[in-house]
């Protein structure tokens, strides 16, 4: 096979892959693997939540509180948090329903009941209260505040209090409360609301009061216990390995503001539910920024895999906060600032729904990469979250979906740029995705088994841009760099670039072309870069082109894909891109670019790899010289040569068939005498009388080590006969020019 065919055909299976301008690029390279297997289930997911602060939102003026709602529950315009976790009243700053022993207050507080029913509607799924304080009639210390004890006289009454807390916001407000967990950081004497308990009393009370009352009221609210400000099983030990602590215990919850995140194995072998129930960063000064959401993002994908819970709580909502306690910090009745770590931890919660069930997936398929994965049991749906923690880095990744067909996936990113932006979907092909990730960003990748394949535009060739000898012509200022620090271009070693802060010109020429997909990467801006068409190379139109969405991969760098957006207008035979301006030379970058377009325009395509194709020949030879040192001649390694400095020719013919066109790429060295004098072409109807044939040549460009490239064709409307004739003549040396390809159309 000879090169060009080889070339051709490597073109045309990338052609496939780049269909539907996607948000990834595919490789030959071997690229860190994600496995996803479909049918090796962990946990079930309950879902994502934050404890309310109703007060905050409540008083925010219209539309402005509505568009916070929105952001934390709903699942089309914010992040869709499917849990809310509550405080129970106990007459401080929220009323109680028993302010007195057997004096019951059943009004509720309205903030609370509009903060409740605006999370229920925007799909709130579950939501569960938890103790600070009972009632201060009930402790020790007569207080809500500084810890003090739940009086042991008192058991009773606190089990009755809620039971009845249960059923008066389903009696009276239409709420249905999942759970009730009876105390919060139950080891610490805090300076607010607050009650101190041990392991022994937790089992004492739940399993001998709070269980038993649940049961005799009929409810099946379920009992929620922990919430241990240290990351730990510690208050609910005695629970999880006795009988009767099992039978009454439902859920396992803890915070996570110390200890390391670690697993709970009491509680797996009780087979409970574990929850993450309130953590948050309560540092000053308010963090906005991508590094902090990627932060969260982490301790999602850690609590996911470590303890494997089943619900991840972050503190606050919104709130008017000088710290980090809120996804959203509340500056005002009509202002609000939102924060990188809402948008993180909803590239999980918006995706992942209640019921979803964790599959086992490659966790750290790469440094600082992290990914956890997720499917609905029932639906078909998935969805696969990707994480890069990696600060200058971009990767590339094979997802393997295992187990599971699918089409395609949609991509969702978090990032410098965007947050929770969607992006162009990216195929399946034989069960992989392949699949960018900008350094410092979260993806997910959403799915439906058996999803139809996506229809994909096809191209007929494609230039990688690891030379530049698939130019027709170009301006003299480019080169092809090599190397991808960072892997700011994907997995792409090679891309044109300028080497001066001046406007420069690249023309491709295929016959009818039609369509095309450029890859560009740029570090400033995208302006100052012009497409432009023309039927003869000498006119040029200005193109209207559209890109993709920008895509980051490293710190400074982003990725786009430019097509037309329109049909390019029949006889399109050339295309010229132009790079002006910026701050660099090197600030855009062309990495690839993809074209359709009239092949059966091309009679005959010669790479010289030998002269078969010729149909005469005289004093030339396939060869190279410099020992083919290919980085001289655009990394082509063959070329026909004279064999001495006598005149050379190579005759060409396409049988009864005119020649209308042609292009012929010439290298030569430049101590050669008037190069330019030195090559000819004539033309012939019957291969016997022949006639000079006027040409039109390409700029000069310089390759390496004084050897240049030029492109001939016939002078506009310069009629071509049945034969085509070139010859070499003149010069010092053999080998001073040397003919790399021909292209007859």
């Amino acid at each position: 096979m000879s090169r060009f065919k080889k070339l051709l055909v490597g073109c045309l299976v990338s052609s496939i892959i780049l269909g539907g301008m996607n948000g990834s690029a595919v490789y030959a390279a071997s690229n860190p693997q994600v496995t996803v297997e479909w049918n090796n289930v962990r946990q079930q997911i309950d879902g994502f939540g934050i404890t309310q602060e109703e007060e905050c939102t409540y008083v925010m003026n219209e539309p402005y509180r509505s568009e916070v709602m929105d952001l934390l529950f709903s699942q089309e315009k914010g992040i869709g948090l499917s849990l809310l976790r509550t405080e129970i009243g106990c007459g401080e700053s929220k009323p109680t329903i028993e302010p007195e022993n057997n004096v019951w207050y059943t009004d509720g507080d309205p903030r609370e009941l509009w903060y409740f029913n605006e999370a229920l509607q925007r799909g709130v799924e579950k939501i569960y209260g938890t103790v600070w304080s009972p009632p201060k009639w009930m402790k020790t210390n007569n207080s809500w505040y500084y810890g003090g004890f739940l009086k042991k006289e008192c058991y009773q009454e606190y089990a009755d209090y809620l039971a009845a807390y249960v059923k008066i916001y389903k009696q009276y407000h239409n709420i249905d409360i999942y759970g009730v967990s009876i105390a919060n950081e139950p080891e610490y004497p805090a300076s607010w609301k607050s009650c101190l308990w041990t392991p022994n009393s937790f089992y004492d009370f739940i399993v001998n009061y709070l269980k038993p009352t649940f049961e005799r009221e009929s409810l099946d609210t379920k009992i929620i216990a922990g919430e241990s400000g240290f990351w730990n099983e510690h208050f609910v030990e005695k629970l999880l390995t006795t009988p009767e602590g099992r039978e009454a215990l439902d859920i396992v919850t803890s915070h996570q503001y110390q200890g390391f995140i670690q697993d709970f194995p009491l509680s797996d072998q009780a087979q409970k539910k574990i929850w993450l129930t309130e953590l948050c960063d309560t540092s000053n000064g308010l963090k906005t920024d991508i590094n902090d959401g990627v932060d969260w993002a982490m301790k999602v994908h850690k609590f996911m895999t470590i303890p494997e819970v089943s619900a991840f709580f972050y503190w606050r909502g919104a709130h008017t906060t000088s710290t980090n306690q809120a996804l959203i910090q509340i500056n005002n009745n009509t202002d609000y600032t939102t924060t990188k770590r809402l948008y993180a931890i909803g590239q999980y919660s918006k995706f992942i729904r209640p019921g979803y069930q964790r599959i086992v997936a490659t966790e750290n398929p790469a440094s600082d990469i992290y990914a956890t994965a997720y499917k609905n049991p029932i639906t078909g749906e998935f969805c696969i979250v990707l994480v890069n923690n990696n600060k200058n880095n971009n990767y590339v990744l094979d997802v393997n979906l295992q187990g599971v067909s699918s089409g395609y996936l949609t991509p969702y990113v978090t990032d410098l740029h965007y947050n929770i932006e969607p992006l162009e979907d990216i195929p399946v092909t034989n069960g992989i995705a392949t699949v960018s990730i900008g350094s410092k960003s979260i993806i997910t990748l959403v799915g439906t088994q058996n999803s139809t394949p996506l229809t994909t535009k096809s191209y007929d060739t494609v230039d990688t841009l690891d030379h530049m000898g698939n130019l027709y012509d170009s301006s003299a200022k480019w080169t092809i760099e090599k190397g991808n620090d960072y892997g700011r271009y994907d997995n792409d070693s090679s891309c044109l670039r300028r080497i001066e802060l001046s406007k420069q010109h690249a023309i491709y020429k295929y016959p009818g072309m039609n369509n095309f997909l450029a890859t560009l990467y740029y570090c400033d801006n995208l302006n100052n870069i012009q497409f432009s068409i023309s039927r003869d190379g000498i006119d040029y139109t200005p193109l209207q082109v559209e890109h993709t969405k920008p895509i980051h991969t490293t710190k400074d760098w982003n990725r786009v894909k430019y097509f037309p957006s329109y049909d390019i207008p029949q006889g399109t035979n050339y295309l010229k891109i132009e790079f002006d301006g910026g701050t660099n030379e090197w600030n855009k970058h062309l990495a690839e670019i993809a074209f359709s377009y009239d092949s059966s325009a091309i009679a005959l395509m010669d790479d010289l790899s030998d002269l078969f194709q010729v149909t005469t020949s005289s004093n030339l030879v396939i060869g190279g010289q410099d020992g083919n040192q290919k980085e001289k001649f655009d990394n082509d390694t063959t070329r026909a040569l004279r064999t001495t400095t006598d005149a050379g020719e190579l005759i060409y013919t396409l049988g009864d068939r005119q020649i209308n066109d042609f292009d012929v790429y010439l290298y030569f060295y430049d101590n050669t005498d008037d190069p330019f004098q030195d090559i000819s072409f004539s033309t012939s109807n019957d291969g016997i009388n022949w006639y000079p044939l006027e040409t039109k040549s390409s700029g000069t460009f310089y390759t390496k080590d004084h050897w240049y490239r030029k492109t001939y064709s016939p002078l506009n409307n310069t009629k071509v006969g049945n034969y085509l004739k070139i010859t070499l003549s003149g010069g010092k040396y053999e080998w001073n020019k040397q003919i790399s390809k021909v292209i007859l159309y």
